[in-house]
């Protein structure tokens, strides 16, 4: 009776061989040459064209847009911050239009107790002035305006201020702002992105759901063409091969096991070194055409690059341990996949027929991308749990939920193992379905 080990002797052999094959033709090294040139050009001009087309200074909105008050104020602010807001931000309402006569004063820290309980006596003789109390809960910022007897301030007028205050210091939370430096690229960031979070929200919120939207769809439409292009090349080499003259020379000596696991990990490996050279190639044109960008327009704002800011920003996404298991499930369920077109090639006798049984292997590849794709945006937890341990749907789910902290590591690791159980258990299914036709033909 064979043995595991005897099942795949001769794989190394066999995989070498695939690989020379594939590797050393002047159509697969050109083909990766020029496709990663064309990527590289591509992701280039991501940021050149924005560069080119957008006028200095053109972009963006003022602090006056986030106001929103058109009324100005002429009168003396005390404030007391008891929260992480640097005074030089809460001071920085001052460039607005309508504060632009205003003084914003720091009470003292040790003044703070006096000034809360005693405001009368605080801004006795100071007049046209209010008392302002910066307070900070779990998710909010709390704001009380206190007015001394006898001012001239009406409460409608604190009232008005009251909400520039208020949509100033969302604008600060939203954008995770530490010091008046930062305001003016949230400023630009508020050009893009719809600022319409309310008090108590989450400030990375918006960086999550734009991770939610992106990173899925990304990952999903990567692994989709990988499996498809290649999926297709794997059924061609191995029916091709099973009626070769060469085959009955390989049987002498190497295992049918060993055969069919040697073609297809000898392609798929081929497959993801091409895809991280055509990634390599993007992500080195994204950085060179950023640098002649800012060469043609030093002020232009990069759109993407906000974009990828907001989505690193997201609390739990993007750790190492997130990154590391997207990673092996991206390349482990594309193994998976490229057997299921070794099992569908070993069931074909002739080219011919191969048209005939692809929709064994298309229809499982397409229902695991739409089912994945789309239960991610459903909100259904029983369905978001279905499919990210279900194999025909994990290697295109995972990735990206984890990625983006929607799915623990435990739950990623899980998935991984089951989906590594599937591929061996199919790549000995399909060793035995190509060891039946091969002695039958033979």
């Amino acid at each position: 009776m064979e043995t595991k080990k005897s099942m795949f002797t001769g794989f190394s052999k066999v995989f070498g061989f695939t690989a020379g094959q594939n590797i050393k033709g002047k159509g697969f090294k050109l083909s990766t040459v020029l496709l990663a040139l064309v990527i590289a050009v591509i992701f280039a001009a991501i940021s050149i064209f924005q560069a080119v087309f957008q006028d200095d200074k053109a972009e963006g909105e003022d602090i006056d847009s986030i106001i929103g008050i058109e009324d100005s104020f002429g009168f003396d602010i005390y404030y007391v911050n008891e929260t992480n807001i640097n005074d030089e931000v809460i001071q920085g309402i001052t460039q607005a239009y309508a504060f632009k006569d205003c003084s914003m004063i720091p009470v003292e820290e040790e003044d703070g107790s006096k000034a809360k309980s005693d405001v009368n006596g605080y801004l006795e003789g100071k007049n046209e002035a209010i008392l302002m109390v910066l307070s900070e809960t779990d998710d909010s910022i709390d704001i009380k305006y206190y007015l001394p007897y006898g001012t001239d301030i009406s409460s409608d007028a604190v009232e008005t201020m009251g909400t520039a205050f208020d949509s100033y210091y969302e604008f600060i939370m939203v954008n995770s702002i530490a010091d008046l430096d930062e305001i003016h690229t949230a400023l630009y960031k508020a050009e893009v992105f719809s600022n319409s979070l309310k008090a108590g929200d989450e400030p990375d919120s918006l960086g999550v759901m734009l991770a939610k939207l992106l990173v899925p769809m990304m990952f999903s439409i990567v692994l989709y063409m990988m499996i498809l292009l290649y999926g297709q090349n794997i059924t061609k080499i191995v029916v091709s091969e099973k009626s070769s003259k060469l085959m009955e020379t390989l049987l002498t000596s190497v295992k049918p096991y060993a055969i069919i696991a040697g073609k297809i990990m000898a392609v798929s490996c081929i497959a993801v070194m091409q895809m991280i050279i055509w990634m390599a190639s993007g992500v080195a044109g994204y950085i060179i055409g950023e640098s002649i960008a800012e060469n043609i327009n030093p002020d232009y704002t990069n759109y993407v690059s906000l974009i990828i800011d907001m989505i690193k920003g997201s609390s739990d996404a993007f750790s190492t341990g997130a990154v590391i298991i997207a990673v092996f499930m991206v390349v482990l369920g594309f193994l998976m996949y490229s057997v299921l077109a070794g099992l569908v090639a070993a069931l074909v006798e002739k080219m011919e027929d191969i048209s005939s049984v692809m929709g064994l292997f298309q229809l499982p590849v397409i229902a695991g991308f739409l089912g994945a794709y789309f239960v991610s945006a459903s909100g259904n937890d029983t369905l978001k749990m279905i499919v990210q341990y279900l194999p025909v749907t994990s290697p295109f789910y995972v990735p990206s939920q984890i990625m983006v902290g929607e799915m623990s590591v435990t739950s990623g690791i899980l998935s991984l193992i089951i989906v590594a159980v599937v591929t061996f258990a199919l790549i000995i299914f399909t060793g035995k379905i190509y060891k039946g036709k091969l002695f039958n033909r033979h």
